[in-house]
């Protein structure tokens, strides 16, 4: 998960003076590195899979969905009471920094979390100002 996120930031770092480009060119941008991740869904490590990547270029959104592979038992045994605090957290750092798009490029970063089954377990939006 954190090296296909990081692969993604440095892609959209290197796409020159990105947050100086119109609206419309940093969509199709956002838009090309989407296509660079294809086909999903892929495996990120042991029990995360990248189920879908994509752009809202509407609101300024990338959208990363995850899928956690272990049964509820498992799930149940690895996650902490405060979980999603923590998960926040983590969401927070990793796309805060000082090159992370939220900040850099005025871009929201949405993450979906579901479980085996695809139900909805979680979602973590991060936005320029949660990096201030």
């Amino acid at each position: 998960m954190k090296k296909l996120t990081i692969t993604l930031l440095t892609l959209l770092m290197s796409m020159g003076a990105w947050a100086e480009i119109s609206h419309e060119a940093q969509c199709k941008e956002a838009l090309k590195v989407v296509e660079i991740f294809q086909p999903l869904p892929r495996k990120l490590d042991e029990i995360t899979e990248l189920v879908d990547l994509s752009v809202d270029c509407d609101k300024k959104t990338i959208i990363h969905s995850k899928r956690l592979l272990v049964d509820e038992s498992e799930l149940e045994s690895m996650l902490t009471k405060d979980w999603e605090t923590i998960l926040q957290r983590h969401s927070n750092l990793l796309n805060c920094h000082l090159n992370g798009i939220p900040p850099k490029l005025g871009w929201s970063v949405k993450y979906v979390f579901t479980d085996k089954d695809y139900e909805h377990l979680t979602t973590h939006l991060i936005t320029p100002e949660d990096c201030n």
